[in-house]
């Protein structure tokens, strides 16, 4: 083989390298940030509850339907997710799961809150689907357990970006509501 051929060879290999990194990165960002506006509602029920403005019966019933209907969703949208973009399908649950949440802070009624906190739980299950899929078209299977590993750090991120961020409003001095509005525009912005 030419020194050429090895040459253009060894470049493919490092620009491809490059984007799966860049790919792989920006695929665990954009989960983390389901995380973020799913986790956020832990740190926001002892206000709300403290507030009155949901009971904890309806909180716990409404947490459990969210809680089987985003594994309903997950399983639904992995049919979706094989047939269609995954960024785009990603990006549009990321789109919808931030309305939901922003949604969710306008309302005082727990009818309200279950819908939008129950379509947020849909919403939820269409973000790993086309990350699963589009990481197998990236990675290697040699080393997809390797990198997915790296991968799935994005959960434990955007759980921490969800405590930290509604610990710090908190603390400021806002309102539980913060707790979906700030999440719901940075989720927004992420999926712009």
């Amino acid at each position: 083989m030419s020194q050429s051929c090895q040459q253009s060879q060894s470049s493919q290999s490092s620009r491809f390298r490059r984007a799966q990194f860049k790919f792989i990165l920006y695929s665990a960002i954009a989960y983390a940030f389901f995380y973020l506006t799913r986790k956020n509602l832990s740190m926001a029920q002892p206000f709300m509850l403290e507030e009155g403005v949901i009971s904890t019966y309806a909180l716990g019933t409404i947490m459990t339907v969210h809680g089987v209907l985003y594994g309903c969703s997950r399983f639904v949208n992995g049919f979706w997710a094989d047939r269609l973009n995954g960024c785009v399908f990603m990006t549009i649950g990321l789109a919808l799961s931030a309305a939901m949440n922003f949604f969710f802070g306008c309302t005082s009624l727990a009818v309200l809150f279950a819908i939008f906190w129950i379509l947020n739980g849909w919403t939820q299950g269409m973000g790993f689907p086309p990350c699963a899929k589009m990481l197998t078209h990236w990675i290697h299977p040699k080393e997809l357990a390797t990198k997915m590993s790296i991968w799935n750090t994005s959960h434990s991120f955007g759980s921490v970006m969800a405590l930290g961020l509604c610990s710090l409003l908190f603390t400021l001095g806002f309102g539980w509501r913060w707790c979906f509005w700030v999440p719901s525009g940075l989720a927004g912005l992420a999926a712009v």
